[in-house]
Formats: structure tokens, sequence, C-alpha cells
């Protein structure tokens, strides 16, 4: 459904307060709709008034009109009161210019104070957004600052009050394994690899023409092209430009109607595409594999400086896999850290150490030893 807007500019009107007569806001010449057509009375401070029938009101196409409409609000003369267009520049009642100096200045009217109905929207709105701005940098802040106190490094004087290591042993043996499935299946490093060929299934091959037949179709057409019809027009949002006009928003939709068509019959030979069956061949094969399964485990733990392994030994075929721990447990009056050292070399040079030790942590867990504290 084509729908269609543009801006439209339709004439208002002015009430004269000294006879009531209803006056055109643009007709006639520069500043002949800014007097009474009845009693002559210069328009002052009479507002403009939109016609009874917004939808029906004629669009101003004139384009001597337009540039009154164009030409802005008009202005009020500062000595008689008077209005004149945007486009003239001289009060056509007393003759004053737009570029005179001002009459004395009188003492300023203070402005009434706005109804809480009037003031209530403005809080609304001012506190809205100042809120949303104070939450973001409350948000921004809090973040920052979560990073700054779990990451900063803190320094402190500890001692070794505990010791704990843990070594794991597994011990794997080879297994040869008997495999028999299609050659792209086989487990990389297979061996002893014996295959035939086997029919693995199916496919669809050879396409061709099948199930052929004469179908009629339209050709040579004539008309079948589209238009707009039943349009219906509406006008919204009049903004009054304070110079005898309004511009709106004109929206037009449409439907779509088609031309009559017509068109000759034509036939042509049209055909299904069908498939041949055709086997599909792979190598199916037996096949040897070794895997490593685990066939013993053991672990030791202490909590002493001199760890050992469990002392597993690999035979024939046999492999050995080792890991390893270990944890020292550091503290002081006011607190305990943890601290991993990676391998042995590092958890044993606390051997027979008994005085404090400088150490930098962070309250996200990390600890790292700075040296003897002197």
């Amino acid at each position: 459904m084509p729908t269609y807007t543009r801006k439209v500019t339709i004439q208002t009107f002015w009430t004269c307060k000294k006879c009531k007569t209803k006056n055109p806001g643009l007709e006639g010449a520069e500043d002949e709709s800014l007097r009474c057509m009845s009693c002559g009375n210069q328009k002052s401070d009479e507002p403009y008034e939109m016609p009874e029938d917004v939808q029906a009101a004629p669009e101003v196409t004139d384009e001597h009109l337009l540039s009154f409409a164009r030409a802005g609000e008009n202005w009020t003369c500062p000595y008689c009161r008077c209005q004149e267009r945007g486009v003239h520049g001289q009060c056509s009642n007393c003759g004053a210019t737009t570029d005179k100096p001002p009459s004395p200045p009188t003492a300023p009217t203070a402005k009434a104070p706005a109804t809480p109905d009037e003031e209530a929207p403005r809080k609304r709105f001012n506190a809205a957004r100042y809120l949303r701005v104070a939450l973001l940098l409350l948000g921004v802040i809090g973040v920052a600052w979560m990073l700054v106190w779990l990451f900063t490094p803190h320094e402190a004087i500890a001692r070794v009050v505990a010791h704990n290591w843990t070594r794991t042993e597994h011990l794997r043996e080879r297994e040869t394994v008997s495999h028999e499935d299609w050659r792209g299946n086989l487990p990389a490093g297979s061996f002893d690899v014996s295959c035939e060929r086997k029919k693995k299934g199916d496919e669809d091959c050879r396409p061709h023409d099948c199930r052929c037949r004469q179908e009629s179709y339209e050709c040579r057409c004539m008309g079948g092209d589209s238009y707009d019809c039943r349009c219906s027009t509406r006008r919204t949002n009049c903004h009054d430009n304070g110079n005898g006009s309004a511009t709106c928003d004109e929206e037009t939709v449409c439907d779509t109607c088609y031309t009559p068509k017509k068109c000759d019959t034509c036939e042509k030979r049209a055909c299904d595409t069908c498939y041949d069956t055709c086997p599909v061949y792979d190598d199916w094969c037996t096949a040897q594999s070794y895997e490593w399964p685990i066939v013993n485990t053991k672990t030791n733990t202490g909590s002493d400086l001199r760890p050992a392994w469990p002392g597993l030994t690999a035979g024939v075929l046999q492999r050995l896999e080792r890991s390893e721990s270990y944890a020292v447990k550091l503290a002081n009056s006011d607190d305990v850290w943890t601290y991993h050292p990676s391998n042995e070399g590092e958890y044993v040079r606390f051997a027979g150490h008994e005085g404090n030790l400088r150490i930098s942590y962070t309250r996200a867990g990390t600890v790292s030893i700075l040296g003897p504290a002197e």
C-alpha cells in the first residue's frame, strides 16, 4: 500500500478585536491581510486561528503568498504595536523601521511564576536526566574502584606456618586394539591395514529429463500495469507559522490498482529432472592400533619439605606420567596467604627457613615472595 508524505501550507485567520470580523491571514498585497477588511483596524496582538476544517482547507500554492509564509513570524512594531510581515522592514502604520532605536525603556514586567503544572514536567525531566548520568558515573567509578581494590599489590611481613605437597604417578601400558571400519574412520597411526572394496551405499547420479509434457502459459501480454488508486489524504501536526499560515504534514495513502491485462496463450515443453541410482564403493578395512590405558595410579602427599614420588616403575611396553603441586602457608597476626611454588626447587628453598619473609599479595589471591625481611 503506497504511502506519500509531504509538507503543505494552509492559510490561517485572525479576528479583529475592534469589530470581531474574521480576516484571512495571507490574502491580498503585502500588508493587506494585516488590516481588518471590515473596519480597517491594523492587526496587533490578535492570535492566528486554524481553519475549522484543517483537512478541507485549500493548500496555498501561489508563490506570492508562499513568500509571506516563508518569511518567518511577523514582527511587532515597538512604537505602535502593530504587526508587520518579515519581508517588510518598515511599519506601515507609523513608519518606524526595524533598525530604528527603541523607545525609552519601561519598567520590566515581572514574569508570572510558573504554575506547579508547568514547573513539574521540567523538574521531572531534569531530575531523570541527571539521575541517569549520575547512575552511569557511579557504575563506572564502582567498576574501576573494584578492579583497583582487587589487583593493587600490597606488601606484608609473614612467617611460614605450614607446607604441603602432592605427587601423583600414572602408569600406562600399551595395548593393541583391533579395528574394523571404513578406511576414513580408522584411528591415526593404524597398522597392519588390510582392505577390500565394498558397496557403502547408493547416490543419485546421471540427471536426465523425465515425465515431459506440453504446458500452456501466457505470452505477448499487454496491460497489467500498476497505478495508485482510491487514495485518501490526511493532514496532521499542523504548526502555526505566526504569519497567517500554517505548515502541516500531509499523508496520502493509496491502494494499488492494475490496468486490464490481455495475453495470448502459448505452449512449451516442460520436463521434471530424474536421477539414476548409482552404487558408492569404499574400502572396508581391518587394522590394529596402540592405545595406552591407565593400569595403575599412586599418589604421595606430605607436609614436610622432602617431596617424594610414589615409586611406580615403568616396565616393557609401559610409560610413566607424573604430576605435582606444592603449597606454602604464610601468616601474620592479621591475615593468612597461600603461596604456590611452580616446582620442587622453589618449594624446598623454604627448608629451615624460620624467619620473617617480605611478601607481595593482591586481594585477587596472587602471592609472591620478595625475600627475607630485614
